[in-house]
């Protein structure tokens, strides 16, 4: 009993306290009604056998007739009546109590899962989070519905006994006998089988969800690659020993509950040899009485002990899911979320700078060394370098979802550490490479930017992104479904939509990383050229491989193996010796119909 209030058990029940107390006074009162009906049912046995009742210490006494049968059989029929509408209501309350703890327990999963740091997604299988978002909740929330259920059971169990212990105290010590041994087996078998075994089903459950994950999440490169049978396989493999676990698992559950029913099968027989003894021998009717009642009053205590002991079982089962669930929400604890407020307001000029910034995923290995930029307000600023260079990393560093080894990054000269993250993130908006849509409508995809915005900002940044061109040809336009991460529609018409909703957004700082890598030069070109003069009343950064889309740009900083290589203008870099001027040519020779056109904007920036 120990093991299971453990700390985590105690943290899980804490908050329904007084809803299992409630609960548990409901069990409390049918225990009474319980024990109400067994002394109903041995005195009308003992009218029933012996012709009257009598009880010396009251000076009281009922003979047999038609009419104190009849009362007797209202008394009971009342009792079962009461008793049937009271533990209805206890049945309704502990599903209730059931449901709002699981819904309470997704809840904070999602909640701790969403708050949690971008370090933590990288260490975990997104099937594995997953299973810790919708499976363990469910878990661990039989444990919440099987403490009242457990103690309701008990306290029945201790007035039953109780009653029976007064009508015959040898009857009752044998049955004790027989319970203690029942007991201290339910014990073996819920540490061994329900708690050891339970932890193994759901490390295999868990395994079950990450497969199924990756699987579902890569179906194209499982198609292209023609891997659906290692797939299968894989998922086989785990499903067939998560099924022999089951199998076990349901075996041992039920061993208790057989062996409960052949003991009462055994007592019932017991009491039918007894009362046909009695019949022959009319001085052994009294005692006939006690031990019919007994048998009765036996009886009605199996189901509870079968509830007690498949509650203890669950319990039981129940702790590795509470303690991995817990465990898990301590794992992805994030520290509070102290500091000040922006040091802007809206409309004011932000400036940011990245002063010797150093970041590495693994330590000793930096993927960007010493970086230090300045975002200019009110102007735009690019970064280029091929792929791999560390773009993304320092736009992560910049949002504050990681943070640098080194170095550091200012808001208007205050360090963006100190900045309460909620806050930093409000003042920032961001259009990625990775585009995800939501399975829902392109219009409240588009409003997930900001809580209240017009239709007509809507529609203006959908004209500006690019976004009308392809809207207005669709059945439904901002009515249409864009599916499950938005693939209804083409890799550039996401791009689109992405971008749009980062221009929604009401924030100061605009980080565009790669916006436009899967439109055509001739869309791009357009997209930009309608944008610029938005992007110039922002402080704004453009990450791009493409040139033309950035040539542009107020200054330029080129990115080379996680170091600053280059930065200028495009012009002054178009006329250096260096990596800009490569990549330049050699997109100029790759594109010729456009290169008369960069060549004329390199001049003109020249």
């Amino acid at each position: 009993m120990k093991k299971i209030w453990s700390p985590q058990a105690q943290s899980l029940i804490r908050p329904y306290r007084r809803s299992i107390v409630k609960i548990t006074l409901l069990g409390i009162t049918a225990a009474f009604v319980e024990a109400a009906f067994l002394i109903i049912f041995f005195l009308a046995i003992q009218l029933l056998l012996n012709g009257r009742i009598s009880i010396s210490k009251l000076e009281w006494s009922v003979e047999s007739s038609p009419e104190s049968m009849a009362a007797m059989g209202g008394l009971l029929l009342l009792a079962g009546v009461l008793r049937f509408l009271i533990t209805m209501s206890f049945e309704r309350k502990v599903a209730g109590l059931s449901g709002g703890a699981l819904a309470n327990l997704q809840a904070e999963s999602m909640k701790a899962h969403l708050e949690a740091g971008l370090p933590t997604f990288w260490k975990h299988k997104g099937g594995e989070l997953q299973f810790h978002i919708n499976n363990l909740p469910g878990r661990a929330r039989e444990f919440v519905q099987n403490v009242p259920t457990l103690i309701s059971s008990l306290v029945m169990i201790a007035m039953v006994s109780l009653f029976l212990g007064a009508l015959s105290w040898k009857l009752f010590l044998a049955a004790l006998v027989v319970g203690g041994l029942y007991g201290i087996f339910l014990q073996a078998v819920s540490h061994h089988v329900y708690y050891l075994a339970c932890g193994r089903f759901d490390e295999l459950g868990k395994k079950l969800a990450e497969i199924s994950h990756e699987a579902l999440a890569g179906i194209r490169q499982v198609k292209v690659f023609q891997s659906e049978n290692r797939w299968t396989g894989s998922f086989r493999k785990v499903a067939d020993e998560h099924a022999q676990e089951f199998a076990r698992h349901r075996w041992w559950t039920i061993l208790p509950q057989r062996c409960l029913d052949l003991a009462m099968v055994i007592i019932f027989a017991a009491g039918l040899f007894a009362f046909a003894w009695s019949r022959q021998n009319p001085e052994q009717l009294l005692a006939s009485s006690v031990f019919i009642t007994f048998v009765v009053g036996v009886l009605r205590l199996a189901p509870y002990l079968v509830q007690a002991g498949r509650s203890y079982g669950q319990l039981s089962s129940a702790l590795p899911s509470v303690e991995a669930y817990y465990n898990h929400l301590d794992h992805l604890a994030k520290e509070p979320d102290r500091g000040v407020e922006l040091p802007f307001r809206a409309g004011d000029r932000v400036r940011v700078d990245l002063q010797g910034v150093s970041f590495g995923y693994r330590m000793g290995i930096d993927v960007l060394k010493d970086v230090s930029i300045t975002l200019e307000p009110k102007s735009v600023t690019a970064l280029v370098g091929l792929s791999g260079s560390g773009k993304s990393t320092l736009v992560d560093l910049i949002l504050g979802l990681v943070e640098p080894r080194r170095g550091e990054i200012l808001c208007n000269d205050r360090n963006v550490r100190e900045i309460r993250k909620q806050e930093w993130l409000k003042g920032v908006s961001l259009s990625s490479q990775d585009t995800f849509l939501f399975h829902d409508t392109i219009e409240n995809n588009l409003r997930v930017a900001a809580g209240s915005i017009s239709r007509e900002e809507v529609m203006k940044a959908c004209r500006l992104a690019g976004v009308t061109e392809f809207v207005r040809v669709l059945p439904n336009g901002l009515d249409s479904m864009v599916g499950d991460r938005g693939l209804t529609l083409s890799g550039g018409q996401r791009q689109r939509l992405a971008l749009a909703r980062a221009l929604l957004k009401p924030a100061e700082v605009l980080i565009l990383d790669e916006p436009t890598s899967a439109l055509d030069p001739r869309i791009e070109e357009a997209v930009y050229r309608d944008l610029w003069p938005i992007l110039k009343e922002r402080t704004t950064l453009i990450i791009a491989h493409n040139l033309s889309a950035i040539q542009r740009a107020d200054r330029i900083y080129v990115l080379m193996d996680g170091a600053i290589q280059q930065a200028g203008t495009h012009g002054e870099l178009i006329s250096e010796e260096g990596v800009y001027r490569d990549l330049f040519r050699s997109q100029s020779r790759a594109a010729p119909s456009s290169h008369s056109q960069q060549t004329e904007i390199a001049a003109s920036s020249a």
